[in-house]
């Protein structure tokens, strides 16, 4: 971890020029859920509009990792444990010289063999990409929206006013503490 943050400091470091850091910075904030979000502005450095594959780890429900580049900002979501993960994310994509996603990299390799050697087979693999991309946004959206959503459920399944009393849900409904 500390050779992350000793990274990071360096990654932001570069950035200042004295401009970017008054609007953009580095953000790293808790969720009540509990977990970890990293929000790092990429507007004005050498990052900006550079392709970014979603990553998605889940190992558990205290374990888990959601980054993606949305609006020109790297975001980083994940359980209390997994913020060197978050980061480590974030450097590995920072330091990869531009090449593009595992996913987009795939898609554009399997486009490009099918043009040489099955030109016909161009238009059904577009519709296949479109729908690839719809439904990969709709997963995004819902993974955006776990955590509000797992706030909600908690909530109905809590004692009024005692919420140390309620343990971490088990699968298929909740269950007080002992």
């Amino acid at each position: 971890m500390d050779n992350l943050l000793t990274w990071l400091q360096q990654w932001y470091q570069r950035q200042c020029d004295g401009e970017w850091e008054h609007t953009f910075g580095v953000r790293i904030d808790t969720l009540d859920n509990p977990g970890w979000r990293v929000t790092i502005d990429l507007t004005g450095t050498e990052l900006q509009g550079r392709p970014y594959g979603d990553y998605h780890h889940v190992a558990g429900p205290d374990s888990w990792v959601h980054c993606e580049v949305v609006d020109e900002e790297f975001r980083g979501y994940g359980g209390p444990n997994n913020l060197p993960e978050i980061l480590q994310c974030f450097r590995n994509w920072a330091e990869s010289e531009g090449r593009p996603s595992a996913t987009s990299s795939w898609l554009e390799e399997v486009e490009r063999n099918l043009a040489r050697k099955a030109p016909a087979a161009v238009p059904a693999f577009a519709t296949f990409r479109r729908l690839f991309t719809n439904i990969k946004g709709a997963a995004r959206g819902l993974i955006r929206s776990l955590p509000d959503l797992a706030r909600g459920w908690l909530r109905g399944c809590q004692s009024p006013g005692h919420w140390s009393a309620v343990r971490r849900p088990a699968w298929g409904g909740c269950r007080a503490a002992r």
